[in-house]
Order: C-alpha cells, then sequence, then structure tokens
C-alpha cells in the first residue's frame, strides 16, 4: 500500500516551516494559505484558475464554531469554502467520516466531482492522494481511511450507519420537507461536540418553514443558550454585484448605455439611502441591485430572498408581506435599525408569595417595571411538549402608555404551567393586564389563572359593546384579523418599539395568507410560526384597553369576578365599558 502521504509529509517537513503551519496550522489563516496553494476552481467562464478567496469566504473560515448555519445569497461561493475547508482536515488526518448532502442528485454529484478535482489539485502539488473506493455512494482515501459518504435529500434515509466526523448540509432550505426530518434526526447525533465533529448547514433562504429555517430559529444570536451559530452574509459582501463589473468585460455597448444613463437620473428611493447610508453601499452596487430587482418582479421568487440584506427579513415566502405597504415601503426596517440587546434574563419570579419558575432563563427583559406604571401583557398558548416541533407559549409584556416592549416570556410548557408563570410577570410588572387567547389551549390557561386568583385579568368586549363573561378573547377569524391590523397600524406609525430580534424574524416573513388562513393551515397540521407576532398584536390590543381604563379620571368601583367568570359590580346591574 502506497504509505500515508500525512505519515510522509510528517517525516520531512520541519514543524517549525511554514509549509508545516500551512498543513497543519489551526488558525483560519492556515486555512486560507492552504486553500490558496493548492486548490484550483473552473471561473465564470469555465477556466481552470487558482482559487483565490473572496470577502465572504474569509469572513466564513474566521466564523467557524463547530455548529454553523450560514445564510447567503446566490452564488457566493458558501458551499466551495466549505467544501474545500474539510478537504484539507480530510486528507491531513486519520479515520474521518465527512457526510456531505445536497438537496438533489444532480448537486451531490457535483460536489462529488468538485472534491475529485481538488485532490487532482494536490496531486499536481506533490501530494499524492489515492481513493481506495469511489462510487456514487463513497470515495475513501487510501492510507488514512478518510471516507466521504455522498448524499441527497432525495432520499429518505442516510447516515444512520456512521459515525460522521464532518457533515455539511447544502442548500437545506431547498431539501424536500418529507425527508429531512429522519434523516437529519439521524445524522445530528452521530456528530461528535466541537472540536471533533464539525457541522455546517448552508442556504439561500426559503420561506419561513422547514429544516433550515427552524436551524436558524433556534441558534444564536436568535436564540440563546444554543450550541449552534447563525452567520448571515449579505449580498453586497459579492464583489461581482456592481454594474461597474459591466465596465470591466467586453458586453454590448448597449449595457454600458444604461448603466451611464442610469447614473446620470439616479435619485435614491428612502430604502436605497438608507442602504448606502448604513453600510456604505457605492451607487453601481444600488444600480445592480435595482436591476436585479427588476428581473425578480418577473418571477415568483423575492429579491430580499436570494440577495438577503437582513436576516430577519430573507425568510420570506411568495406571499406579500404584512408590513409592507403597498407603495413597497418596508416598515420593519426602522424597528431593525432599532433593535438592542436585553438588559437581563430570568429563570423566575414570585407569585403572591409563592417562587414560580420559568424552566430556565425565559424570561427577557428590556425594561424594568416603574412604580405606578401599567404594563399590558398577553399570552400566546400551545400544548406543550419539549419536541423539536412543538411551539412555544408566548407571553409579551408592553408599556401601556407608550408601547414600548419591554419583556417576553418564551417557554415550552402545558398551558397552566404557562399560566402560572404569567401571574408571576404580571405581579412583576405593577399586576399588568392580562389577556390572551381562549382557544383549547388558552382555556385551561385561564382557568389556571382564575384559580390562582390573578386581580388584573382582561375581558373581551366584542363590537355589539357585549361583554364576553368568560374572558379573554375567542380564536375566530374575525378577532384576530382586527388583533393584527391594529398591530400593523402600530408599526406603520411607529407607535410600537420593538427590540427584539425574534419577534422582528416572525413579523418579516408574516404574511397576509397566514393571516387569512392560519386555523386553516394549522388544521393541515402545518407550522405558522406566528407566535410571536400573535402574542404582540395581542399585548396592543390590551395596552390600549389598559391605557383607556387607567387615564379615567373618575375612579372606578372594584370589579367582583367569581370562579366561573362571571363579573359582578357593586352598584349597577349593566357592564360598563370599562369591564373588560
Amino acid at each position: 500500500m502506497t504509505q500515508p502521504p500525512v505519515t510522509k509529509l510528517h517525516e520531512e517537513i520541519d514543524p517549525q516551516s511554514e509549509l508545516f503551519d500551512v498543513l497543519y496550522g489551526s488558525k483560519p489563516g492556515d486555512t486560507a494559505k492552504w486553500i490558496e496553494r493548492f486548490l484550483t476552481i473552473p471561473n465564470e467562464q469555465g477556466r481552470i484558475v487558482r482559487m483565490s478567496l473572496y470577502p465572504q469566504q474569509r469572513m466564513m473560515l474566521d466564523n467557524t464554531t463547530g455548529r454553523d448555519n450560514t445564510v447567503k445569497g446566490r452564488q457566493t461561493r458558501a458551499s466551495s469554502l466549505i467544501l474545500a475547508r474539510d478537504l484539507r482536515r480530510m486528507t491531513t488526518q486519520f479515520g474521518l467520516n465527512c457526510f456531505v448532502m445536497t438537496q438533489d442528485d444532480p448537486t451531490t454529484s457535483t460536489f462529488r466531482a468538485r472534491i475529485r478535482h481538488h485532490i487532482q489539485d494536490l496531486k499536481h502539488a506533490g501530494l499524492n492522494y489515492e481513493l481506495a473506493v469511489d462510487n456514487d455512494d463513497e470515495m475513501v482515501i487510501a492510507g488514512l481511511e478518510n471516507r466521504y459518504i455522498w448524499a441527497s435529500a432525495e432520499q429518505r434515509v442516510a447516515g444512520r450507519a456512521y459515525s460522521i466526523h464532518i457533515f455539511h448540509g447544502s442548500e437545506a432550505a431547498h431539501w424536500k420537507a418529507e425527508n429531512t426530518g429522519p434523516i437529519v434526526g439521524g445524522i445530528i447525533p452521530a456528530i461528535p461536540d466541537p472540536p471533533y465533529g464539525w457541522a455546517d448547514f448552508e442556504s439561500t433562504p426559503n420561506g419561513s418553514d422547514g429544516l433550515f429555517y427552524e436551524q436558524v430559529r433556534d441558534s444564536r444570536p436568535i436564540t440563546d443558550f444554543s450550541m449552534w451559530t447563525t452567520h448571515f452574509y449579505p449580498w453586497w459582501l459579492e464583489p461581482r454585484y456592481t454594474v461597474a463589473r459591466w465596465e470591466d468585460n467586453d458586453l454590448p455597448q448597449h449595457f454600458h448605455d444604461i448603466v451611464t444613463e442610469m447614473r446620470r437620473t439616479f435619485i435614491p428611493s428612502p430604502d436605497e439611502q438608507r442602504l448606502m447610508s448604513d453600510h456604505q453601499l457605492t451607487l453601481d452596487q444600488i444600480l445592480w441591485r435595482r436591476l436585479k430587482i427588476r428581473d425578480m418582479e418577473k418571477t415568483t421568487t423575492p429579491f430580499a430572498q436570494e440577495y438577503p440584506e437582513d436576516l430577519e427579513a430573507c425568510f420570506l415566502s411568495t406571499s406579500e408581506s404584512f408590513f409592507v405597504s403597498d407603495d413597497g415601503t418596508d416598515h420593519l426596517s426602522i424597528h431593525r435599525r432599532n433593535r438592542r440587546e436585553p438588559v437581563k434574563r430570568l429563570g423566575g419570579l414570585v407569585y403572591n408569595g409563592s417562587p414560580v419558575s420559568f424552566h430556565g432563563n425565559n424570561l427577557t427583559i428590556w425594561e424594568f417595571p416603574v412604580p405606578g406604571q401599567h404594563y399590558a401583557m398577553y399570552q400566546d398558548t400551545s400544548k406543550g411538549g419539549t419536541a423539536r416541533e412543538a411551539d412555544p407559549s408566548v407571553i409579551t409584556v408592553l408599556d401601556a402608555k407608550t408601547k414600548h416592549f419591554v419583556a417576553k416570556l418564551v417557554v415550552k410548557a402545558s398551558p397552566r404551567e404557562v399560566a402560572e408563570m404569567g401571574c408571576a410577570i404580571g405581579e412583576f410588572y405593577n399586576m399588568a393586564l392580562y389577556g390572551g387567547e381562549r382557544d383549547a389551549w388558552g382555556s385551561q390557561a385561564l382557568e389556571r389563572i382564575r384559580e390562582l386568583r390573578y386581580p388584573s385579568i382582561y375581558y373581551y368586549l366584542d363590537m355589539n359593546m357585549k361583554l364576553d363573561a368568560e374572558g379573554w378573547v375567542y380564536p375566530t377569524e374575525q378577532n384576530r384579523g382586527r388583533l393584527l391590523l391594529r398591530l400593523r397600524e402600530e408599526v406603520f406609525s411607529h407607535g410600537v418599539v420593538i427590540p427584539d430580534m425574534t419577534s422582528l424574524m416572525e413579523m418579516g416573513n408574516f404574511t397576509w395568507v397566514k393571516l387569512r388562513d392560519r386555523y386553516k393551515l394549522r388544521g393541515q397540521g402545518k407550522q405558522t410560526h406566528d407566535d410571536h407576532v400573535i402574542s404582540l398584536a395581542g399585548a396592543v390590543m390590551v395596552a390600549d384597553r389598559a391605557s383607556n381604563i387607567r387615564t379615567k379620571a373618575k375612579p372606578q368601583e372594584p370589579i367582583i369576578v367569581d370562579k366561573h367568570g362571571l363579573v359582578i359590580s357593586r352598584g349597577s346591574t349593566k357592564f360598563a365599558p370599562w369591564m373588560r
């Protein structure tokens, strides 16, 4: 058998030499030097050229954690970088399994051919690696016993027979939904923790559901205390995405005429002005963006999905965004710019003298309660359960007067447990007015809130001014639409202040279809990913009511609520509008 090249190199190369660091060094710069020294790649014209790293690729090397989700634009060479980086490890260590999975069989075949091409690159540089096995399913590097396993999301079972030291999932947002759960469920447990195991998902966005969207939502910086990290790379990191490139190529004259006229007549839109100001984009980059948007409008694919500009808005569906006005203005953009980190995370509070656990530091606080200030909160309740696919319950707390977003609880727990947590949060925020949706799970929560004698329950008043004596909001399409349209008004007028990244991300992906068909989609077993949106919308509605109640000059008579939810008023047989 041929002597393993890694052993030969250890024997012949001085450990103090620069080449030794290129082959075995652990710094990101060492990997970059290895790639640029040994590998070649086809360029846009189909010619084989030395692989020179682009800005995004260098950032990816610097940002690697061992559990990485990469959100990227089209044709930004993210997969090429990961294949090259992983090959360095596969040709300088022993006994590794690298599992590579793409969206379809042709793409998997392309990746397999790329690795063969790179192995020939190494051979030309004097590093001769022979393949003991090379077929559609496997590739084994002789002597090192390092094994590539090839798969695609068109398969239904893959990866369970191996321990996996390196995993690369390419274009994961485009994998077949019916296959991805079982496949990934078999792969992830087989990967050792860093630094021994590496795992990468990389993809352009593709709507606000599916495996990749869940990966991003459940990772840092969106979710605390996660092993996974999401890295976002906007389109303007790519040097080719500018009309200035046209002038460097031999293109027909009319291309140059178009650019000249666009430059001469350029007047930036507010959105373009923001991009130029916030990200120092050049005129030529903005003109490229204009032309690309015009092309994308002829398709059903949003520009923001194929060429993402911010993480919170790139997971769009083909439907129109709920928070974009008819003139194309994205009214969430100002909230994204004003996003800020919370000041505290709490794992529990006290209600009526007894401690209440939040099952971890799940209460996120942006503003602590101010004595004498009034607050409003709304609970979107799920059935509970700790499974990955289970929705969380969400409680959002607003300052009733300013509508500042002051706190949020996100937890997977039973409705009655969440109700106890809500009572503790409500007491902490000066007995905040407490509302929610009275569906099957919400009714269980409301029952527990009454048992705990929480004194400030929101009572729904319908359009005919009839009090719902059983409390909270009935889950009808009409009520839900009213709730969300009220939130839309506040977002458009900047009446609500939203510092929370998760809420903004979910709002950026909320569409008119979700407004109209939530119950139909949930009846079909589809996730709507609107828990944070509904909780915020409800909190706005309750804040309107709380502000109205607390700002009346005339003091109100006390309300007595019996165990059945009936409102009993002293001195009056009629329900006044403030009895809600």
